[in-house]
């Protein structure tokens, strides 16, 4: 069972590289045919279908299994990463709008392998160690962004991805061989929502999960640009701060699991939501420093979020188990909930205000969360 964890492990390394080598040059590469609204749309969209095809994951699951289902949307990941490095213009947008979107999908399938060797006790011990390894790539990125970048060009980037995408393929199919399914609940996202509604601890912390999402949409869209247009830092510049604001991802969620199977999730959600709210405001009103002095309170941002993301999942999967398909993939779901409702409030607010207002409302937003926490219970049980 440990070599399979840590093939999950692996995994999740190889996928969260080939995600974060992306994340910072997809709106890039659409602005340059698309006009900013156009891309604001092509990722309301992407989100919208992410949330349809993790929706309907439980039900496909329970037809053909993980181990395929994973590799059959890894497969197509790879080809459609493929076709977008050889392709220009607006033909590219329908083959990333299914690209995006199918990236919900192997998160969620990856849940629910890990989910599947996990015991309670050690949940956020097994979950820090699977977010920390994950989050090598992020800090890896950048850099390798930067790099692979030689002109005006994210052909090499996007193929560079595809390959990788073609090696977590590998690692799923080959290390996962003999894996059996459990008896998967019927349920969809109807059936999740109800589950969500009636378990008000589940709840309240998918309602966390939302908010950390929507902080990280609103973070990654719009503090790059912030940093590059408003502040003046080249990309260069940039790509060092961003790998630097990423570290905690890699340094905290091992030992943010170990705290949180010990002593409970509640004060450290208390905790990171105070770090989050603080900082962004410290973010948005220093002004014009030094990318030293950005990066550092950036990594203070990301000490918070991943904190958050820590305990949110340690405290969310030792109250369910892998046959909870339906409601682990509501959890999941929060995610494209987040990118389709993010960009468009961001959008409406840049519209009629400024940066300092987003960032401003994303901080108080943060604060606001802590009542949320305050009607989740410690536990290790699967309670209602």
């Amino acid at each position: 069972m440990k070599r399979h964890i840590r093939l999950i492990f692996l995994a999740s390394f190889f996928f969260s590289f080939h995600l974060a080598l992306l994340a910072y040059v997809n709106s890039s590469m659409l602005g340059v045919f698309a006009s900013p609204s156009l891309v604001g749309i092509i990722y309301t969209i992407s989100a919208a279908l992410s949330l349809i095809l993790v929706s309907i994951s439980p039900i496909i699951i329970r037809r053909i299994g993980n181990v395929k289902y994973t590799g059959i949307s890894l497969i197509i990941t790879a080809i459609l990463l493929f076709i977008i490095s050889s392709s220009s213009g607006t033909s590219i947008i329908p083959f990333f709008i299914l690209y995006f979107a199918l990236n919900s999908v192997v998160l969620y399938s990856l849940d629910l392998f890990l989910e599947h060797y996990s015991a309670d006790k050690t949940t956020g011990n097994i979950r820090g160690k699977y977010l920390a390894l994950g989050s090598i790539g992020w800090v890896l990125a950048p850099i390798s962004t930067t790099i692979l970048q030689t002109s005006e060009s994210f052909s090499a980037i996007y193929m560079s991805a595809a390959f990788i995408a073609i090696i977590t393929f590998i690692v799923i199919v080959m290390g996962q061989r003999g894996f059996v399914d459990k008896i998967y609940k019927k349920g969809h996202l109807i059936d999740g929502i109800n589950s969500l509604r009636k378990n008000k601890v589940l709840r309240n912390i998918t309602f966390l999960n939302l908010m950390l999402q929507t902080y990280f949409v609103v973070m990654v869209i719009y503090s790059p640009v912030y940093l590059t247009t408003v502040i003046g830092f080249s990309w260069k510049t940039l790509g060092i701060i961003l790998s630097v604001m990423l570290l905690p991802f890699v340094l905290l969620p091992s030992p943010t699991g170990k705290l949180a199977d010990k002593y409970g999730e509640k004060r450290l959600m208390y905790l990171a939501l105070f770090i989050m709210a603080t900082a962004t405001i410290i973010f948005i009103y220093i002004g014009a420093v030094s990318a030293a002095v950005y990066a550092i309170v950036l990594f203070a941002t990301r000490i918070g979020a991943s904190t958050l993301q820590t305990v949110c999942d340690s405290a969310f999967f030792k109250r369910v188990t892998d046959a909870d398909s339906a409601v682990i993939s509501t959890y999941r779901d929060m995610m494209p909930v987040a990118y389709t409702i993010g960009p468009l409030i961001a959008g409406l607010i840049l519209a009629l205000y400024s940066y300092k207002v987003l960032f401003i409302g994303i901080s108080v937003a943060m604060a606001i969360s802590m009542l949320a926490v305050y009607r989740i219970k410690n536990g290790h049980n699967h309670t209602t």
